[in-house]
């Protein structure tokens, strides 16, 4: 009998298994190699695939498809009133950046805006999101926290269209201007495509009636390069009475 077997009882030799320590210990390392290995190789693909998908989005991207989405969308107003109401010149307030919260990620994708505004196309999927400064006027300097032309505007999670913003928009903005694209100016050819839009002269004057100051003035001059669309002459401020001019295509 050798020094590595053990006598048993009913007398028959067994081996001397190795202590329980030493097999854990084995065991583990092996499994955590295996496992950093494989996250290792997963971020490396992922983040090639991310890379990609930017660099192939521009491929297909076109000037005329940016144009007609900037002709079906309704200019930004160059001024807004600072009380940063929910609703303004029928744009709503952005959840992603309201200049009503604080916070770190508030507004994160548009630094040096204070709140910023979207609103849909009444003829297509598009809409528009305008971002102002401190003072409420209108940002259009990507650079200095502008909005961007959506081909898809994002409402619920419960739309399609919000999913279609994100690989359209969204996701394409983060392979673009985050990361190892932002070297070949990727952001700027981004913006050449998601561009801020123009903005109009839209002024809130109160009007006063009998003496009752409930209607106001919206004097516009329309951005629109085809003058087409409608726009509101007067409303009242409990949006009960609207006067309107439609310019027919």
């Amino acid at each position: 009998m050798t020094t590595k077997e053990l006598l048993i009882p009913n007398r028959q030799l067994v081996p001397n298994p190795r202590p329980l320590s030493a097999q854990v210990i084995t065991t583990k390392s092996f499994s955590w190699g295996r496992v950093i290995t494989f996250f290792v190789c997963a971020f490396i693909v992922t983040y090639l695939l991310f890379t990609a998908y930017g660099l192939i989005w521009l491929a297909l991207q076109s000037d005329a498809n940016t144009e007609k989405s900037l002709n079906q969308v309704r200019c930004c107003p160059c001024q807004v009133n600072i009380t940063w109401d929910e609703e303004q010149f029928g744009f709503k307030t952005d959840s992603a950046c309201d200049a009503r919260k604080s916070g770190y990620w508030n507004c994160r994708l548009h630094h040096g805006a204070k709140g910023c505004y979207r609103r849909k196309s009444t003829t297509s999927a598009a809409g528009a999101q305008c971002c102002y400064d401190n003072e409420g006027r209108w940002i259009a300097d990507w650079r200095k926290g502008a909005g961007t032309l959506d081909f898809y505007n994002p409402e619920t999670w419960r739309n399609i269209s919000t999913y279609q913003h994100f690989f359209s928009d969204a996701l394409s903005y983060f392979s673009c201007c985050i990361g190892i694209n932002r070297i070949f100016n990727s952001c700027e050819q981004y913006m050449k495509y998601r561009p801020p839009g123009k903005c109009e002269d839209v002024l809130l004057t109160r009007t006063y009636v009998d003496a009752d100051s409930h209607l106001s003035t919206l004097k516009i001059n329309s951005c629109k390069p085809n003058g087409y669309g409608r726009d509101s002459l007067l409303k009242s401020f409990d949006t009960q009475l609207e006067l309107q001019v439609n310019h027919p295509s």
